[in-house]
């Protein structure tokens, strides 16, 4: 005892020199774990986590797979609707193209025809002429001043089959109608009124269709033009028809052709100019004559 409470020695326990002499550990307590939950309460919590989560994604506005399927099904009836109308209007371009061929060979034919009428026509028409801007003193007796006035310009009696006046002009400058007999040659007359006629207002052409006569003055038209630009050229005109260093004119609706091809190219080759802008201007020009067509 003395030896302990001794100064000089030190009270601290000595450290442990065996397992034996270490204090006891602490030990922890163990948790005890929940019993384990049965199938159907597992289902109910499944149920009600599902039915949360649908519930926050309607609320969010955000896409579901209904929608997504929805929208599938509404791009794939867009793709098969988008095949069936590019089916339809491939078959629509195939038809226009028949349909197109179809009316260009039905002009064609009606070129043809219009052609062959213009002839059958003219020739009904060969013994006549037209006399434009004639005063007549007497319309009841119309035969005897027309024969009169034809055989002052043919320098010898002129027999007629008949005269009329079909339609008046404005101004009351008639328009007569001669019917030749078949003694008579109109072409003689024609080039005696040329001259004789000059400055009088008065002109006398051979009776031709509407249409022919309108291709008519395109061409006589067409004539002077040339004539105008080439002095040396020598352009004559038969009826409808514009003849020039051995080719033939025509007019095709508003087309000017020589044989299948371009007029105008070839107007260009004999007399070394472009008449395009000339023809253009013969083309739309429309005569303003207001007429009084009372047969």
């Amino acid at each position: 005892m003395d030896e302990l409470n001794s100064p000089g020695i030190s009270k601290r326990p000595r450290p442990p020199t065996s397992p034996s002499d270490s204090p006891p550990e602490k030990q922890t307590p163990k948790k005890r774990m929940a019993p384990g939950l049965d199938a159907e309460t597992k289902a109910q919590i499944a149920a009600l986590v599902v039915a949360g989560i649908n519930e926050a994604i309607a609320k969010s506005n955000l896409v579901t797979k209904t929608d997504l399927d929805s929208l599938c099904a509404l791009v794939q009836g867009v793709k098969e609707d988008s095949g069936k109308l590019r089916a339809e209007v491939a078959s629509l371009k195939e038809v226009n193209i028949k349909l197109n061929t179809v009316v260009s060979s039905l002009k064609e034919e009606n070129y043809v025809l219009r052609s062959r009428l213009d002839g059958l026509d003219r020739q009904l028409r060969q013994d006549r002429i037209t006399i434009t801007g004639l005063t007549l003193q007497n319309k009841d007796n119309v035969i005897a001043e027309t024969k009169k006035f034809l055989s002052s310009i043919a320098g010898h009696t002129v027999e007629l089959k008949t005269a009329y006046v079909p339609y008046s002009s404005v101004g009351g400058r008639d328009i007569v109608v001669a019917h030749l007999t078949d003694e008579t040659k109109v072409h003689p007359i024609l080039v005696s009124s040329g001259s004789k006629l000059k400055a009088t207002g008065i002109k006398i052409a051979r009776d031709m269709p509407p249409d022919m006569r309108k291709r008519s003055n395109r061409m006589l038209r067409l004539r002077w033009e040339i004539r105008k630009l080439c002095p040396d050229k020598k352009p004559t005109v038969s009826y409808d028809v514009l003849k020039l260093a051995g080719r033939r004119f025509v007019w095709k609706e508003d087309s000017l052709l020589c044989g299948d091809e371009d007029g105008t190219a070839v107007l260009r080759d004999i007399t070394g100019k472009d008449m395009t802008s000339t023809i253009t201007e013969i083309v739309k020009f429309r005569p303003d004559r207001a007429r009084n067509t009372s047969r």
